[in-house]
């Protein structure tokens, strides 16, 4: 099967702002679906006071022509630098599912 190695970056626009005194400090997350769980394979940095984020993280992937792989990326603004482990911690700004099929064929 040809496969291929991908690193994905990630930008958001008009993120919520979940702050009171400054802007939200948001960071992503990927999963890939397991069967019927999601597994998390990467994490960006965060990028503070910014609700148009572009992390400059790339999470590395490979992507199979031949399957249809999905992916979950969830942004969430940090609030607890210590509990970055416990996402119930930090406040949840939105979801994004996908294939890389759908990234790879993808015409602006």
């Amino acid at each position: 099967m040809p496969v291929q190695k991908l690193k994905l970056t990630f930008a958001a626009k008009n993120l919520p702002n979940m702050d009171t005194l400054s802007k939200s400090d948001p960071f992503l997350i990927m999963y890939q679906k397991n069967g019927t769980s999601w597994v998390k394979i990467g994490k960006t940095e965060v990028i503070h006071d910014n609700l148009n984020p572009s992390w400059v993280t790339a999470i590395p992937v490979i992507y199979n022509f031949e399957k249809n792989d999905e992916f979950k990326a969830e942004v969430f603004d940090i609030d607890d630098d210590a509990n970055m482990q416990d996402l119930t911690a930090h406040d949840h700004l939105g979801c994004l599912e996908f294939t890389l099929h759908e990234i790879v064929t993808c015409h602006d």
